[in-house]
């Protein structure tokens, strides 16, 4: 009860605190909390039935098998292509554990003309990446910057940028876009696996209609919310955005890449099943329970319909994007990017 109360109460004074100074407080509060809790991509074991099961799928179908996949390959690729070493950078890296696995697969594959710098604006994760790459044994094909990505970086000509799950902390999207645009190699590829749903990662009316039965369904015991700290009655379209930068912009970025980037691999998904796969409730169901795994086939299936049909639009992607097209748009939705950006002016 104490930290919901001392949340509302944060959330309220950056609401009526000046710009600047609600800012500056978001972004404490975030590096608090990342500092707290640094190992942040721990996901429950339905969320990896759920994924496996249903996006993997659809993933392999255009040539690859998860994001981090899509990353090894579009790496691998530019690698094998160009005759020299080729420099990777990747933004919002934390403490780069995916940049670590991505380098210790390639070259466990034979490619080792790639360097990778890592820039994060928390020193102590990245800190902690450089010690994870010593340990790992590939300390030698990185770089650690410090760095504000709103701010352009001098040594552009980048052959791979990478943005994982970073793109929907920031608020001056256009302005990073557009410096990641500029620091391309004219041939280069910007790759990104991030949240493209409504802001703070609540749904949009049509998907909250479409999620609700489902939720009415659930017994008390899958109802408890692991942000909220309680069990809840009625589902809470929470706003993570309330406090920090998580979700702050998320429903610009796929606008923003479609008016910036020309697709080569388009792969959205999930929308209705999101929320009771992830951290939020997924740690109440159980992955080797049957009447468990029954409900998220039909919610999953039910998701996928929607999609499909354009009844609801995506609220993750991956993809990958060049300032030109090289190769021919492969995607595992029957729509045009543009098709799938959702309209902020309906209701």
């Amino acid at each position: 009860m104490l930290k919901r109360t001392l949340r509302t109460a944060v959330a309220k004074a950056i609401d009526l605190a000046p710009a600047s100074i609600g800012y500056r407080l978001r972004g404490a509060l975030e590096k608090f909390a990342f500092n707290r809790t640094p190992v942040v991509h721990d996901l429950p074991p339905i969320f990896h039935y759920w994924a496996n099961a249903y996006v993997r799928p659809r993933f392999e179908a255009i040539g690859f098998a998860s994001p981090e996949d899509c990353f090894f390959r579009v790496i691998e690729g530019e690698a094998r292509r160009k005759p020299y070493t080729i420099r990777c950078l990747s933004v919002g890296a934390g403490r780069c554990e995916v940049e670590i696995a991505l380098v210790e697969r390639l070259r466990g594959s034979g490619v080792d003309n790639v360097v990778m710098v890592c820039t994060d604006l928390n020193p102590r994760m990245l800190e902690a990446g450089r010690k994870l790459a010593r340990e790992a044994g590939v300390i030698d094909r990185f770089a650690f910057d410090v760095a504000d990505i709103n701010v352009g970086r001098a040594d552009a000509g980048y052959d791979v940028v990478i943005a994982n799950q970073c793109l929907h902390h920031f608020v001056e999207l256009e302005t990073i876009l557009d410096n990641i645009r500029g620091m391309l190699a004219d041939d280069g590829v910007f790759a990104t696996s991030d949240v493209v749903g409504r802001n703070g990662h609540r749904l949009w009316p049509e998907a909250l209609a479409q999620f609700l039965p489902f939720w009415r369904e659930l017994a008390p015991k899958y109802r408890y919310d692991r942000v909220l700290r309680r069990e809840a009655v009625e589902y809470v379209n929470y706003n993570h955005a309330d406090v920090g930068f998580e979700g702050i912009r998320a429903q610009d970025i796929l606008r923003l890449l479609v008016e910036r980037f020309e697709f080569e691999i388009f792969a959205p998904y999930a929308c209705i099943a999101l929320p009771l796969v992830e951290r939020r409730f997924g740690w109440n169901f159980d992955a080797n329970d049957p009447a468990d795994i029954a409900f998220v086939d039909r919610l999953a299936q039910r998701d996928q319909e929607l999609l499909d049909a354009g009844l609801v639009k995506p609220t993750q992607l991956v993809a990958t994007m060049r300032k030109a097209r090289l190769r021919p748009l492969v995607s595992t939705m029957p729509f045009a990017p543009a098709a799938c950006i959702r309209d902020v002016d309906l209701p």
